[in-house]
């Protein structure tokens, strides 16, 4: 995973689209219309992040009093980070029970100095 923007590494998402076309030709109306949403919805051409790749949280270690440590970095590489966010929320609508989707995550993502990713974005990776 090597991409310069976010928009390569979401197009390099969408390629997915294409193989699971060839794969599963009894679903090319579906597929179609995936793909269509993800070139709809393509995040801007910004530099790329580093990514984690992996972002679940058995690769994070919670010390109390202390800054988390992130291991196993054996998928990182560079991409949109709304890929890492997809893998954090892992398709669910409202991650953190708290009634407001996942705008908590986007929101300490972005204060924590991260760009702006958007729901959309994220949803991009779902897909």
């Amino acid at each position: 995973m090597e991409n310069a923007t976010r928009r390569d590494d979401a197009l390099d998402a969408a390629r997915t689209f294409d193989e699971a076309a060839r794969v599963v030709p009894a679903l090319p109306k579906a597929i179609a219309a995936a793909r269509a949403w993800v070139h709809d919805h393509l995040p801007p051409a910004e530099p790329a992040s580093l990514l984690h790749g992996d972002l679940l949280g058995q690769n994070i270690l919670l010390v109390p009093g202390e800054v988390p440590f992130v291991i196993d970095w054996e998928f990182a590489g560079a991409g949109d980070p709304a890929h890492d966010l997809a893998i954090v929320a892992r398709g669910k609508r409202d991650p953190f029970k708290a009634g407001r989707g996942i705008r908590p995550l986007l929101d300490e993502y972005r204060s924590a100095g991260g760009c702006n990713v958007a729901a959309t974005d994220v949803r991009l990776y779902e897909l």
